[in-house]
């Protein structure tokens, strides 16, 4: 009799389990990743970093040259240089233009794949002044670049505005016109008097106070530079020029050209 009862309930249990809801038992939550960055050391041709990241998974950074494009954290975690996670690293990074603004991005995710990023670092490489000038523009340099067309040529009017100083150096550069950007190469002095018939060549003036000065001789050397993350095309330019009383006027540029109409 026991038997049966107890088979009897036995029997009557015989059930499908009743399905639970997912979310009566949630999920545990995955910490967060969290990211820094600091700059530790800055030199013309190279930036120091520090980075640190906790509850990461993977931890990526990226640098690039200063632009308007706005750099996000899918595309470090995507394209940056892997760091180690859930340290803190010391980072070198080699191979800099002097006096060239960059951004350093950095970005961690979690074991859920969630992204946190650090905030962005700007920072300015040294500047390498001419030695022996006895005007350099070598500081804090901002260039507005005026691009036309001039007797089938590229024409770039680029104003080297020197902001310590007040002092602007502005230079003509003539370029094939199927180039997209000012191209990279040596742009020797011309004296401006044939202005209609061969622009294969640069003239530049000097401006201090309210007078323009010419040049006697000179060059300028431009490397032009593409950033590949962003497409952003910088230049570094640099350029000596005597004036015809033998002072000379040493430029040493890096970065954008802000563009004007």
């Amino acid at each position: 009799m026991i038997l049966a009862t107890v088979l009897t309930l036995a029997c009557g249990d015989d059930k499908e389990p009743t399905p639970q809801n997912p979310n009566d038992n949630p999920t545990e939550e995955v910490a967060k990743a969290t990211i820094a960055l600091r700059t530790v050391d800055i030199a013309s041709e190279s930036i120091t970093v520090e980075l640190s990241s906790s509850n990461a998974t993977e931890v990526r950074w990226l640098c690039v040259i200063q632009s308007s494009e706005i750099v996000d954290a899918e595309s470090v975690i995507a394209n940056g240089t892997e760091a180690e996670a859930n340290t803190t690293t010391v980072i070198l990074i080699e191979n800099l233009v002097a006096g060239m603004t960059y951004e350093i991005y950095a970005a961690a995710a979690n074991s859920a794949g969630k992204i946190s990023e650090a905030s962005t670092l700007v920072v300015q490489t040294i500047a390498k002044p001419a030695e022996d000038a006895t005007y350099t523009l070598s500081g804090n340099i901002t260039a507005y670049v005026y691009t036309m067309e001039t007797n089938g040529l590229r024409n770039d009017y680029v104003s080297f505005y020197d902001n310590a100083t007040d002092r602007t150096l502005f230079i003509d550069f003539y370029s094939p016109l199927e180039s997209n950007h000012l191209p990279t190469g040596n742009y020797p002095l011309g004296d401006g008097s044939v202005m209609t018939t061969d622009q294969r060549y640069t003239y530049i003036t000097f401006y201090t106070g309210a007078d323009f000065e010419c040049f006697t001789e000179g060059n300028a050397d431009v490397t032009a530079i593409t950033d590949e993350a962003t497409g952003t095309t910088a230049h570094h330019v640099t350029a000596r020029y005597t004036l015809a009383n033998g002072e000379s006027v040493a430029l040493d540029y890096s970065g954008t050209f802000i563009v004007t109409q």
